[in-house]
């Protein structure tokens, strides 16, 4: 049984977050964090697809992260049509109380989405992607509003 842990942007910042302090002065605790996510990474446990990380290239304390990382990116412009169908089955829907079904509103985040620079839904369609029988396929999303360190 192989075990997947799909992860988001949020996810991966916070968890570096905490001990962004320390990457400025002993470096060894933000060191071994960074350490244990790149050998989840190259282990193949931890994915890691190209829309999250095109989020976290915006992100100024995550380079001891990014510098790794790189090689071990999955490219998902595979998953397109999965996404379309997925943004006509929940996007609009789920959407328009919060957006105020301003049509324009609307039409702006289904681009936004459809151009992939928003990776929630291409999450979804990769741990999708993914399943197999016995597989445990793991989505890990912060979705807390709280604003992280640039």
């Amino acid at each position: 049984m192989a075990r997947k842990l799909v992860v988001d942007t949020s996810s991966l910042l916070h968890f570096l977050e905490f001990y962004y302090f320390d990457r400025d002065y002993e470096k060894d605790i933000h060191s071994k964090l960074t350490g244990f996510l790149m050998a989840k990474i190259e282990s193949g446990e931890m994915v890691v697809i190209d829309k999250v990380f095109a989020e976290i290239n915006t992100n100024s304390y995550t380079v001891d992260l990014k510098t790794g990382m790189e090689s071990y990116v999955v490219n998902t412009l595979f998953l397109a049509p999965k996404v379309g169908d997925l943004i006509k089955k929940y996007y609009i829907s789920g959407n328009e109380t919060f957006l105020k079904n301003d049509p324009n509103q609307i039409d702006l985040e289904l681009k936004r989405y459809e151009n992939g620079s928003i990776a929630d839904l291409y999450l979804v369609a990769y741990s999708n992607h993914l399943k197999k029988p016995g597989d445990q396929i793991i989505l890990i999303t912060d979705e807390s509003r709280g604003k992280t360190k640039n």
